[in-house]
């Protein structure tokens, strides 16, 4: 007679295992796609260039400390992504190690870090949209003093963006073109809103794993590794 509690067991280590593995995947790939765009200098090549180049001859003073401003956030979204992606991968790899050895030990430390990953989530999904008007206010003073400038970034942008003028001036513009800071700004915030629907879906997912891992850790009769014998599965 098949017992129903050791083949639920069974099935919710292996759906665990397959999830662990997709985390492991997704943090690599973030990883990589994080190290790439840091790392390749062709990646918006003009926009960067402008972005670093904060001389005193071609910069006013509020371009100068707005660009600077917009360095320091780029380089805490570099750091915070990199750190993201190898925590994913670390969890994921605990994961899976955790429900294949069949441990409460391991079931347990992985839950914990599971749970604690999953409120840092939650913390980020928070953060970003408290702080969404800051970020924002930055982006367009950017673009404003671009614009007002008439220099190298807003022609840059111009180019990337196929857009003209301002929110507060549109000489020399085309009759009904898109401004530069709704161009841009609705740009960043397809992609800020993108990247919190993956963080939220991570977030679920994770507490799908976490119960997930109560099953076999409730079932399993071993408490460490020591104890499980070389042919269980």
């Amino acid at each position: 007679m098949v017992d129903i509690s050791t083949c639920c067991a069974s099935c919710s280590r292996i759906v665990n295992i397959l999830l662990n593995l997709l985390l492991f995947l997704i943090g690599l790939t973030i990883i990589g796609l994080t190290l790439w765009i840091r790392l390749d200098d062709r990646f918006e090549y003009e926009i960067r260039s402008n972005l670093m180049n904060v001389t005193i001859n071609q910069n006013s003073y509020d371009m100068i400390n707005t660009k600077q401003q917009l360095q320091f956030g780029i380089l805490v979204v570099f750091w915070v992504l990199l750190g993201y992606g190898l925590l994913d991968a670390i969890i994921g790899l605990i994961g899976m190690v955790s429900n294949g050895c069949n441990s409460r030990c391991c079931l347990g430390f992985y839950s914990f870090l599971a749970i604690i990953f999953l409120l840092v989530e939650v913390a980020v999904i928070v953060f970003v949209a408290v702080t969404k008007d800051t970020h924002q206010n930055t982006v367009i003073k950017y673009i404003r003093l671009t614009v007002q400038a008439n220099n190298y970034d807003y022609n840059a942008l111009r180019q990337r963006y196929g857009c003209c003028g301002s929110d507060q001036s549109a000489i020399g513009c085309p009759v009904g073109s898109l401004n530069c800071v709704d161009a841009v700004w609705n740009r960043l915030f397809e992609v800020i809103l993108i990247s919190l629907i993956v963080i939220g879906i991570k977030a679920f997912g994770k507490l799908i794993t976490v119960i997930l891992s109560c099953v076999p850790m409730c079932g399993t009769k071993y408490n460490t590794l020591v104890e499980v014998p070389a042919h269980t599965t």
